[in-house]
């Protein structure tokens, strides 16, 4: 009688056996097969992913990808073990673990193609709980996850659901409002700006840096927090993935600075930079890509074209290595004082921003950040008229006594002024910089010239030194 009781559960074992494939009886003893293991892992979406240079282990499921650890391995065969209820086989899969599964053995599972999800040049996606919603000049479209055309990794999905409503009346289209000083133009600016950062997209023709300033940004004058910057950076980290770097504190020549950076990152914010920070040590990633070296990881590069876009936010001008380059690959908009340490959003709002929201306020938020997405697509990026940026920053490059001293009308052009007299009626008005040389003053006076489009000549005769600034459309003067 008790044999046959063992023959009966030793069959039922056996037509288990069709189910997971890795595993048989003998003689009423669970027996793991080494490969057919591996064979079950690949079948349910486990891989092997190379990634600029290094291997990963990933899982595919319904177009979604994820990473996975070595652990992740061994819980789902123990939850699948547990589900079908096989305890005997579990037990033997347990006690001999790390013969079953161990690095060399993941080398077995499948190749998985590398995927890219970024977005296409006309077009943009974002990915919702409930659904995925593409973005083109025309059309936004909601897409089941079954009917996605592509692969995606599973960090791109918003954790909530979604639905598209008119944003209007939301709190976040009225704060980028009066962030844009309550001109529509300079709006359409800011739109343009946010639409850029969340499409997935790297055209390497507008590869820019997006520079977000106070208003009365200046070297060395006080700080103005609470103006918007950050809001706008947590803004679209609620969108797209974005890593946060610490302007201030950040190790310049530390090789693990980018080590929180992977390829799935949309943006990298630097965040509150100091008067030391160079636009320099920057454009080189937005152009060639990021290398990027974990500790204890395998290094790895992103291409320009895999690669996040970057946000720089500070409370003074941003230097650069100057030229048409530097001033081609910046893009700038100042944030002006409408909210400050005294009047904040939560003050004007009622509420914290993201925390404090309910479904309406979320749907009305990721509706206008849609729609910026849609007007960056057809309008491109849009350029913000200055307000104090050009003031701001040939203050931080001479001195704010020298930008008074040019509004005095003491830089006529047209004619030959002769240094010694122009240098000695700036120390008669300024005598607590009377330590400025004549050499810095003639730097500053050639940093005036380039501001305003003007040409500096200068000339020697006798003992007499002069210059001489000439409008540039001036034909007669430029051909002397």
């Amino acid at each position: 009688m008790v044999k046959e009781k063992q023959t009966k559960v030793g069959n039922e074992k056996q037509k288990l056996k069709k189910t997971a494939g890795f595993y048989h009886y003998d003689n009423g003893v669970p027996k793991i097969i080494h490969f057919e293991l591996i064979k079950f892992l690949g079948k349910n979406g486990f891989g092997n992913m190379n990634i600029g240079g290094a291997t990963r282990l990933v899982r595919i499921v319904d177009n979604i990808v994820s990473d996975v650890s070595e652990g992740d391995l061994s819980c789902f065969i123990r939850n699948y073990l547990i589900s079908i209820k096989e305890l005997d086989v579990l037990e033997v899969f347990v006690r001999g673990i790390g013969g079953y599964l161990n690095r060399k053995k993941y080398e077995l599972l499948p190749k998985v193609k590398g995927i890219s999800d970024k977005d296409p040049k006309d077009c943009a996606w974002l990915y919702f709980k409930n659904t995925a919603v593409k973005v083109n000049e025309t059309d936004i479209v909601l897409v089941p996850y079954e009917k996605l055309p592509h692969k995606i990794w599973a960090n791109r999905i918003i954790h909530k659901d979604f639905n598209l409503v008119n944003f209007n009346s939301g709190q976040f289209n009225d704060f980028c409002f009066k962030l844009s000083k309550e001109d529509p133009e300079r709006f359409k600016a800011l739109k343009a700006t946010l639409g850029y950062l969340l499409h997935r997209h790297n055209n390497p023709a507008v590869c820019k840096v997006v520079i977000f300033l106070d208003e009365n940004a200046t070297k060395g004058g006080p700080t103005n927090g609470g103006t918007g910057k950050s809001l706008l950076s947590k803004a679209l980290s609620h969108c797209v993935e974005t890593v946060l770097m610490d302007g201030k504190n950040m190790k310049r020549d530390s090789r693990f600075n980018n080590q929180r950076i992977s390829n799935t990152t949309d943006i990298v914010c630097f965040d509150d930079v100091d008067s030391k920070f160079s636009l320099e040590l920057l454009y080189s990633m937005a152009t060639s890509g990021f290398v990027i070296e974990k500790k204890g990881k395998e290094e790895f590069t992103l291409k320009a074209e895999e690669s996040p876009k970057i946000i720089v936010s500070s409370n003074s001008p941003v230097s650069g290595p100057g030229g048409s380059s530097d001033i081609r690959r910046r893009h700038e908009f100042e944030i002006p004082n409408y909210f400050s340490e005294k009047l904040t959003p939560k003050m004007v709002y009622k509420n914290l921003f993201f925390d404090d929201w309910d479904e309406n306020e979320w749907n009305c938020f990721f509706s206008f950040m849609i729609d910026c997405i849609q007007f960056f697509l057809k309008e491109g990026l849009l350029e913000a008229k200055p307000l104090k940026l050009k003031v701001n920053k040939f203050t931080q490059r001479t001195s704010t006594e020298f930008h008074d001293f040019t509004l005095n009308g003491f830089l006529s052009t047209g004619i030959w002024i002769e240094k010694k007299d122009i240098f000695k009626k700036f120390i008669d008005s300024y005598p607590h910089l009377k330590e400025i040389s004549s050499h810095m003053l003639t730097k500053w006076i050639k940093r005036y010239a380039e501001e305003n489009q003007l040409q500096y000549k200068d000339k020697k005769t006798g003992g007499k030194y002069e210059f001489k600034l000439i409008i540039t459309n001036d034909d007669d003067d430029a051909n002397e």
